[in-house]
């Protein structure tokens, strides 16, 4: 009886039978070959993943120029918000960490946190959440179209996967 039920739940036949994948073991065993349906699967799943890394962890940064211009690498990572401190374009970096330079898009000022997201000059956004320790509500929206730098420690940089990818929130440096 469990043995039916394993066979029916069986990764190899379901990829067979509804034609997602197929695996050749003269290629390599194990490899998995994916066929159009498989591969459009593969993708929301590997999607999925990553909204839920960014839910867990924070804000991302897409692969490409963008990152490899402001971490030094071309993949895809994520930052918490919180851990993300907005500075003039003057304020310099600590050795350990990240910068890049930005314009604030948008403001949402919530009591004692606002949320700024922040369209980076090298490409792409982050969000950045800050405590409202000596700024009020019509400060913070005056924040709006300014010229600012994030910092971040480096530590705090992870890879996420992406498709095609095997990366997995690993820490960056």
């Amino acid at each position: 009886m469990l043995a039916a039920r394993a066979e029916k739940r069986d990764h190899r036949r379901l990829g067979k039978d509804l034609d997602l994948f197929s695996i050749q073991d003269e290629a390599g065993p194990g490899l998995i070959f994916w066929h159009p349906k498989g591969g459009l699967i593969r993708k929301e799943i590997e999607g999925f993943d990553q909204k839920v890394a960014i839910m867990e962890t924070g804000t991302v940064l897409e692969a490409g120029d963008a990152a490899e211009a402001i971490i030094g690498h071309r993949q895809t990572i994520t930052v918490r918000p919180e851990k993300i401190r907005l500075g003039s374009l003057e304020d310099r970096p600590n050795p350990d960490e990240v910068t890049a330079a930005g314009v604030v898009r948008d403001v949402v000022y919530v009591g004692a946190f606002t949320r700024y997201v922040v369209e980076l000059e090298a490409g792409g956004e982050l969000v950045v959440l800050q405590q409202n320790l000596t700024m009020s509500s019509m400060d913070v929206l005056q924040t709006r179209g300014r010229h600012v730098r994030l910092f971040w420690n480096r530590q705090h940089s992870r890879a996420i996967a992406t498709a095609g990818g095997d990366q997995k929130k690993e820490e960056i440096g």
